[in-house]
């Protein structure tokens, strides 16, 4: 193998290598006392981020697509009522006190992983706020249409 060849090989490698997304090992875990309260730590998954509104999780066993029938699953049977307003998302509530807006995705830019990024929250105030939120996005999807 000449230099030239061995120099070749070494720019190939580092430039399909460069936009390669991270391997799939989760995030360190974090305390969500928020989340783990709400009810929405899936086992098998990994707290990425819990602000006490706000909760981004990882699930590194997941298949690409179960992250919203394991949410619809749990919360469903938890007394939530569910309103599916994609394929990958879905706003759950519980009386007029508690609500999660579930959004997941099959593989983030940096991790080919399924994950969920969850706003939740257990005052009226708050779900009235989640709802809005649920509304604009479902009007929004009709003007697309």
């Amino acid at each position: 193998m000449t230099t030239t060849s061995v120099a070749s090989l070494l720019s190939i490698l580092l430039v399909s290598a460069a936009g390669c997304k991270h391997g799939p090992s989760a995030c360190a875990d974090v305390s969500a006392e928020g989340a783990k309260k709400a009810g929405i730590v899936l086992p098998d998954s990994h707290v990425c981020k819990d602000d006490g509104i706000v909760a981004t999780l990882e699930f590194p066993n997941a298949k690409k697509g179960e992250v919203p029938a394991l949410y619809s699953k749990k919360l469903v049977g938890d007394g939530y009522t569910e309103q599916k307003l994609d394929e990958h998302i879905s706003m759950f509530t519980k009386g007029d006190s508690l609500a999660a807006f579930v959004t997941s995705g099959d593989a983030s830019q940096q991790k080919d992983m399924p994950f969920a990024v969850i706003r939740y929250c257990s005052t009226r105030a708050c779900v009235t706020e989640t709802q809005k939120l649920a509304d604009a996005f479902k009007d929004a999807k009709a003007q697309v249409k």
